[in-house]
């Protein structure tokens, strides 16, 4: 008998050392458990990254930069993800090495559309850009400088101050030509002429003296004229100005998109640009970045480029040189994302973290670093 109870009481106790030796709940791990490993585990060692595009948003070297790079860096530094710059040549060649798997995410100043979003998943927008066209002036020699001035706004204020001039021209030879013959003959005529030249002399001010009403009704006309001459000097002036404004500056060969139809306009090969211009019937020309399109504007090898219009804005702003001027129409604003592939967990890391960045301001003092007013 007391063997046995010895044998009962080891078996007891190797029970309960393994009992102990057991987590509380490692037989049945819960949800939450499970959840909580999942977030907790690396997606990957190093996320490759790969970007592509145009300045200021991706400006290459051996240390990348541009306002896309450096959101891309502030986000990921709030996700707490370690990753590796890898650069591509072109949007369309990015999106392909990232739908092959060959990078884990795709960042530059890349549209979101719907033909994209059917290949791979977008981040929510960080950024909006409109597209726009750069073209040359027409040249169209002095006749494109006169133009200006035989507008049908310019033409109808000066018809409707002439009409002012011989109406107080009228009324002051009406009142003053019985009573001062010698200034305002009685003839029609001279008499007229006399208070149109009175009233013109009035409204610019001049003030020569050499014509004076000396009756009440006449001083009252001249006084009321006075009055109102002020403001039309000031409107005509205003007139003069900006006709004279719009005459030194030549009309663009391409201004609008209704333009484009049979042009010859230059692109970045697989932009929204590229898109833009050929469903508006242009004779595309592809080129391989912004840099190489807009020198076939320069050589005159097309006449206006297509491109995302803060692109445009930034190009010129570093190149003063160059002799075009950007539309100031702006077309089909589309939002910039970051992509991954499609149902990719990493979507939902990046959302909160680039809302966060978004909250905390950082996001809107980085593109003020970049763009300033170009916006």
């Amino acid at each position: 008998m007391q063997r046995w109870s010895w044998a009962a009481a080891l078996v007891v106790l190797a029970c309960a050392g393994h009992a102990l030796a057991q987590p509380v709940g490692a037989s049945q791990p819960s949800a939450a458990t499970d959840a909580n490993r999942e977030l907790t585990i690396p997606r990957v060692a190093k996320l490759r990254v790969g970007y592509a595009g145009s300045p200021p948003f991706v400006i290459g070297g051996e240390e990348p930069q541009g306002l896309s790079v450096e959101i891309w860096k502030d986000v990921a530094l709030q996700a707490n993800l370690a990753y590796e710059l890898v650069p591509s040549s072109t949007v369309g060649e990015l999106l392909g090495d990232l739908r092959a798997g060959e990078v884990d995410a795709a960042i530059g100043p890349i549209s979101i559309t719907a033909a994209r979003a059917r290949q791979v998943d977008f981040t929510q927008p960080y950024f909006e850009a409109p597209l726009s066209i750069l073209a040359n002036a027409s040249g169209e020699g002095p006749w494109a400088r006169v133009a200006p001035f035989l507008s049908g706004a310019f033409l109808t204020g000066l018809g409707v101050l002439l009409s002012v001039l011989l109406i107080v021209g009228l009324l002051l030879w009406s009142v003053e030509r019985r009573k001062n013959p010698d200034q305002f003959p009685e003839r029609p005529l001279p008499g007229i002429g006399n208070g149109i030249w009175f009233a013109l002399v009035t409204m610019t001010t001049v003030g020569y003296g050499d014509r004076v009403p000396v009756t009440l009704a006449g001083r009252i006309v001249a006084g009321v004229w006075m009055v109102i001459a002020l403001l039309t000097a000031s409107s005509l002036t205003a007139g003069i100005a900006t006709a004279l404004t719009l005459s030194s500056l030549d009309p663009l060969v391409v201004e609008r998109a209704e333009d484009l139809s049979g042009r010859s306009v230059a692109v970045v090969r697989d932009t929204t640009g590229a898109r833009f211009a050929r469903e508006h019937g242009a004779r595309v020309l592809d080129a391989s970045d912004i840099d190489a399109a807009i020198a076939l504007l320069a050589d005159d090898e097309v006449e206006a480029v297509v491109f995302d219009r803060p692109a445009l804005q930034y190009y010129l702003a570093q190149h003063p040189e160059l002799d075009a001027r950007l539309s100031p129409r702006s077309y089909e604003p589309l939002g910039y994302g970051f992509a991954v592939r499609r149902d990719d967990k990493l979507r939902q890391q990046l959302n909160v973290a680039l809302l966060e960045v978004v909250e905390s301001g950082r996001l809107k003092t980085t593109e003020r670093r970049w763009l300033g007013g170009a916006e």
